[in-house]
């Protein structure tokens, strides 16, 4: 009987290191899911296949762990626990700079934090913003959970546990089978995309639906999946004959209207904005900008969704008239090679133009110097190549308007840079050439107006200070006339404290947020304000028709804003859209049946669209179709 006992006693002994393990781990998970559930209005905190996945997750990790060496258990539990810990705290830190989830595809963009926070100061104060009182104890907890975990496999005298590693390795299996299972089998219709579990499976194209249906755990589990599935373009003859049977199937007629031809052969300076929205901006503080928009095109139902990529997706948009990734990994690093021969470069080359872009931070940020290479441009200017050490606006005129206004036909493209955030007055302590400009702001701001949108004031008057000095460098030379600018920004200023953001802007919805005015200015046109819907991918096809440029069409996402017949959609990030109806999200439960149609005809068109598009980057379509 004792020796019963002290078997027993060591079988108790074996397995308690990996309860205490899994236990640990999954307490870890459910607390963050509980601060999740606190942020976020709909998600639901208990969800039965949440549990399946982490079951499934934990599994693995435990069987892995029964089946090393004993001396490099410990080692192995302090790796787990630390990248855990990690991924947790910079999952909640990346939500609240940029309102999503991380993806472990998009470790291909880590060197741009590099590039990006040269000053240590201003990285240790944007994460700072972030921090919460809650990271302390899962720091903690991990280490307390760690320690005891390795304390008891000291106990343990028995190297390997094969018959637990074979019940691990089968419970792994069998609930990833069951939640898959699961998955497949619930109720799933394609013009309800934004609800369909399969599609959410197969693509993680809303990394908070995935967080609550499949847990932290099951979606990060999946997310290595696809990144391991992933190989960029798969060449697939079958896809790339669908894309071209919609095509066939979907041609769209060039319609000719009032602004056809209106700006042919003059020059362009396009400028994607950095965090722009002129709506928030006081005319005294940016004279220049306020009077391209008063007496220009002014389209105020214009929208730039905050795609995954934000700035890196926006200036993609807004060149080739195509979507970005949406869910297979970041454009500029996977599908920076492909071909895209109908982008505004190459139909601006065609017609005899020079065609440059230039932006004031290294060019292996968010890998421009390739990107733009494949977008048809002759070259990137970075701030190397422009010998800029001060990373203000004014400094792309001052060092590069021999490259941007020369004296033939040119099509330049310029990304601002100034308006990039944060915003709070010790972001303002870390970039002391905009004092003067707070200073400016902060006597004709009304009393009481945020910090924030003060900082974001004076951050913006160096914008407009870039936009003079090219104005007037035109103005003086007699070119005016001649050309014409197109002002875009790249996304809405997301790194504002997002309630006072809201309050500022009076937002009703979130869409809102994404609701920045386009300006196209030419001293040659009469003022107009354009009530009509659009959104980035239609900027292409707008100026396209605007510059009687040799283009199609049906090659683009977006649509001619300024064609009576077109109609304009603004899809976002979660698959949810609006246009000059309607909108639609997951979040209607109560419409018509008027409305219950209108949404399944849209969408039934609008997912097939989204579908050909993705698989368009996916296969790179104009480099290997037939």
């Amino acid at each position: 009987m004792e020796n019963i006992f002290r078997k027993s006693k060591k079988q108790s002994t074996s397995l308690l290191y990996i309860i205490v393990f899994a236990a640990g781990l999954i307490i870890i998970e459910y607390f963050n899911r509980y601060q999740i559930y606190l942020i976020l209005e709909d998600f639901k905190f208990l969800k039965g296949i949440s549990l399946l996945y982490s079951i499934a997750f934990l599994s693995l990790l435990s069987a892995i762990l029964v089946i090393i060496p004993t001396k490099i258990k410990s080692v192995y539990i302090i790796l787990i626990y630390l990248l855990v810990t990690i991924y947790m705290i910079a999952n909640r830190v990346y939500y609240g700079l940029f309102k999503e989830f991380i993806s472990i595809r998009q470790v291909l963009m880590l060197q741009d934090t590099h590039n990006y926070y040269s000053d240590a100061d201003i990285f240790f104060n944007d994460v700072s913003r972030h921090f919460k009182f809650d990271y302390i104890l899962i720091i903690l907890f991990a280490i307390i959970s760690s320690y005891f975990s390795i304390k008891l496999i000291k106990r343990v005298k028995k190297n390997t546990n094969r018959l637990l590693f074979l019940v691990l390795l089968i419970l792994f299996l069998s609930t990833s089978f069951l939640g898959r299972t699961i998955i497949y089998n619930s109720e799933n219709t394609k013009w309800q995309i934004i609800d369909n579990k399969v599609y959410l499976y197969e693509t993680l194209f809303r990394k908070d639906m995935s967080i609550e249906e499949f847990g932290i755990y099951g979606h990060l589990k999946r997310d290595i999946e696809l990144m391991i599935l992933n190989k960029g373009n798969d060449n697939d003859n079958e896809v790339l004959e669908e894309i071209s049977t919609y095509f066939e199937n979907s041609k769209i007629e060039k319609n000719e209207n009032e602004y056809t031809g209106i700006f042919e052969d003059k020059n362009v300076i396009f400028i994607l904005a950095e965090s722009l929205n002129v709506n928030i901006l006081n005319p005294e503080l940016t004279p220049t900008l306020h009077m391209m928009q008063d007496t220009g095109l002014y389209f105020e139902n214009f929208y730039v969704p905050a795609y995954p990529r934000t700035t890196c997706d926006s200036e993609f948009i807004s060149q080739t008239g195509l979507l970005p990734s949406l869910y297979s990994g970041p454009t500029c690093y996977i599908y920076q090679n492909n071909q895209y021969p109908y982008s505004l470069a190459n139909l601006f080359k065609s017609s005899g133009y020079s065609v440059n872009s230039f932006h004031n931070n290294v060019g292996a940020f968010y890998n421009r110097t390739e990107l733009h290479n494949s977008l048809g441009f002759e070259r990137f200017y970075d701030c190397d190549a422009l010998n800029i050490d001060l990373k203000i606006d004014s400094n792309i005129y001052e060092f590069g308007k021999d490259y941007i206004l020369p004296n033939d036909k040119f099509y330049n493209f310029i990304i601002s840079f100034s308006g990039h955030g944060g915003y709070t007055e010790k972001d303002l302590m870390n970039k002391s050439y905009y004092s003067n400009n707070y200073k400016v702001a902060e006597a004709v701001l009304e009393e009481g107006t945020p910090k924030e949108i003060l900082v974001y004031s004076a951050y913006q008057m160096e914008f407009d200070n870039m936009l003079t000095k090219f104005y007037d460098d035109l103005s003086s030379s007699g070119r005016l006339a001649d050309t014409v600018f197109v002002i875009l920004s790249d996304h809405y200023p997301y790194m504002l404290e997002h309630n006072m953001y809201t309050d500022y802007i009076d937002a009703e919805y979130e869409y809102d947020y994404h609701n920045l005015p386009l300006i196209i200015w030419s001293p040659e046109v009469d003022s107009k304000t354009v009530t009509k819907i659009g959104s980035t991918y239609d900027v292409l096809p707008t100026v396209a028709n605007m510059f009687r440029l040799d283009y199609e069409p049906g090659n683009y996402f977006g649509v001619d804003i300024m064609d009576e017949q077109s109609k304009p959609i603004v899809v976002l990030k979660d698959y949810s859209w609006l246009d000059n109806e309607y909108n639609y999200s997951s979040s209607i439960v109560n419409a018509s049946v008027n409305q219950h149609d209108y949404y399944k005809d849209v969408n039934e068109a609008l997912y097939e669209k989204i579908d050909v598009f993705q698989n368009i980057l996916i296969e790179d379509y104009y480099n290997n179709r037939n």
